[in-house]
């Protein structure tokens, strides 16, 4: 088995020509697959149903964290609003700009300071790149730091709470170690390839509402499909 970094496995995933299914595969061994049609332009793909959180975005500049190959970036720029996008990964964000596409690489969680977004957007659970419960008011907190006065995050996760079958028996055993139930160690598997782990989180509800107030934010607003589910966030004084 051959072991690379998480971005290296989604390269290979991004431009196989090959059958391989990228999945992402849990500490406890459970496995789910990964549909990136959609991400790979495929006409015949429907959207992630979170797409639907750009409906709270009614003007830019807007930015995308963990922008993948720039599919939220091309649906803004369709409606007439300016995006950009970073992503870690540089095959996705080549794929980007080869659709014509504004992304580039980088570091969420060093966003440009002040460079006065009227948005900033973690859609696909990419809430989870804060890695840990513990970490996210400070990664909400860095994001808030490229917003204009009066912008606004636009942030998605999964609420454990509503967890069953294997993933409710994932929770059972944290919860029974004393863990918080949405910390997780992640890896890609491409095959016989698979990624390093790294650390994932799903924020609950309440546990979201208190790391933005810990930021300095709160929720103004929810959509929910499930346990999936994606906040807007603004400054606490607004």
């Amino acid at each position: 088995m051959c072991e690379l970094g998480p971005d290296d496995v989604m390269r290979r995933a991004l431009t196989a020509p090959g059958p391989e299914v990228l999945e992402i595969e849990r500490c406890d061994g459970f496995r789910n697959r990964a549909h990136l049609d959609w991400w790979l332009r495929d006409p015949a793909a429907p959207p992630p149903t979170d797409v639907a959180a750009l409906d709270w975005i009614t003007g830019g500049p807007v930015l995308d964290i963990g922008c993948a190959t720039g599919r939220h970036v091309e649906l803004l720029r369709d409606r007439g609003i300016e995006a950009t996008g970073i992503d870690s990964c540089p095959a996705a964000v080549e794929l980007a700009t080869r659709a014509g596409v504004d992304c580039r690489v980088g570091d969420a969680w060093r966003p440009p300071v002040g460079a006065g977004y009227a948005a900033v957007t973690a859609l696909g659970a990419n809430l989870g790149i804060a890695g840990a419960v513990a970490r996210v008011p400070g990664f909400l907190g860095a994001l808030a730091t490229a917003l204009r006065p009066g912008g606004q995050l636009i942030v998605t996760s999964i609420d454990w709470r509503q967890a069953t079958g294997p993933h409710g028996e994932f929770v059972a055993e944290r919860r029974r170690a004393g863990r918080y139930p949405g910390d997780a160690r992640l890896r890609l598997r491409l095959g016989e390839t698979v990624s390093s782990w790294f650390d994932w989180v799903w924020v609950d509800r309440d546990s979201l509402d208190a790391a933005a107030s810990e930021a300095g934010l709160r929720v103004a607003g929810v959509m929910s499909w499930r346990h999936h589910y994606a906040a807007r966030l603004v400054a606490q004084d607004r």
